[in-house]
C-alpha cells in the first residue's frame, strides 16, 4: 500500500514538474516576442576573461527604449544581467579592472551588482 502512494506521488510530480517547465517555456516565447533586443556594443575586458554585451531594446507598445548590458565569461554560468536603464539608446563603457566595469557612470562588479533604473 505504502509503495503504491510513493509511486502516485512520484507520477505527480513528475506530471506538475513537466507543468511548470511548460508553462515558462511558452511564457518566456511571449515575452520575448513583445520584446526585441538589438547588439549595439562589445566589449572585452583587458584580461579576455568577460566580455560586456550591450543591446538596445524596445518593447514597442509595452516599454520604451532601453539599455541593457550582459556579462559573460570566466565563472559567470551563462550571461548575467548586470545593467538595465530605460528611456536611453546608448552606454558608455569602461573597464576599471578585470571584475569592475563602469557603465553610464555607474559602477559595477560584475559577479556582486546590478543596476536597473526605470528612468
Amino acid at each position: 500500500m505504502f509503495k503504491k502512494i510513493l509511486k502516485g506521488l512520484g507520477i505527480a510530480s513528475a506530471v506538475l514538474a513537466v507543468c511548470i517547465v511548460l508553462y515558462f517555456s511558452f511564457a518566456a516565447a511571449l515575452f520575448s516576442s513583445l520584446y526585441s533586443e538589438e547588439l549595439i556594443g562589445k566589449y572585452p575586458s583587458a584580461d579576455e576573461k568577460h566580455c560586456i554585451y550591450v543591446y538596445i531594446g524596445d518593447g514597442g507598445a509595452i516599454s520604451s527604449w532601453a539599455v541593457i548590458c550582459d556579462v559573460k565569461g570566466s565563472h559567470i554560468l551563462g550571461k548575467r544581467r548586470i545593467y538595465a536603464k530605460d528611456d536611453i539608446d546608448t552606454a558608455a563603457v569602461t573597464w576599471l579592472d578585470d571584475r569592475t566595469v563602469e557603465i553610464n557612470g555607474v559602477t559595477l562588479d560584475i559577479y556582486e551588482d546590478q543596476y536597473t533604473d526605470p528612468g
